[in-house]
């Protein structure tokens, strides 16, 4: 089930956009989600769908705005920063990023030992542009 819902975590009429919505799935015995978090925008349409499964049709969803991190000092990096900054080193074979007070945390796992001196001018160099 999921259901659409403004800031507050209150349900939106249908045909009206919720800013996140909430799914819950119980099904799932391994991991049963309640309410859970994401930042996707729909609404849930008025029409019936003629598809097989009987769910709620629902609109286009828009963006998940929860990957960028926002600073107080109004910054707002994309996560492409750091994607296209690392994914670019053939060594790295997965990454973390932590948003921090001023910056972010990365970790690396790589195979070998790569240069990652470009990445970090890069990333370093995002938030000068984007103020």
């Amino acid at each position: 089930m999921y259901e659409p819902v403004d800031a507050e975590n209150r349900a939106v009429p249908v045909g009206v956009s919720g800013a996140k919505v909430l799914l819950t799935n119980v099904i799932n015995q391994v991991l049963p989600l309640i309410r859970y978090e994401l930042t996707d925008e729909l609404s849930l349409l008025e029409e019936p769908n003629p598809d097989p499964w009987t769910g709620r049709r629902v609109s286009e969803v828009h963006g998940r705005l929860d990957d960028h991190f926002r600073y107080a000092d109004g910054v707002e990096v994309h996560p492409h920063v750091f994607r296209s900054a690392l994914a670019c080193i053939p060594e790295v074979t997965e990454y973390q990023v932590c948003q921090m007070e001023r910056g972010a945390g990365i970790v690396v796992q790589a195979t070998g030992r790569p240069d990652l001196t470009p990445a970090r001018q890069t990333i370093g160099a995002a938030p000068a542009r984007l103020v």
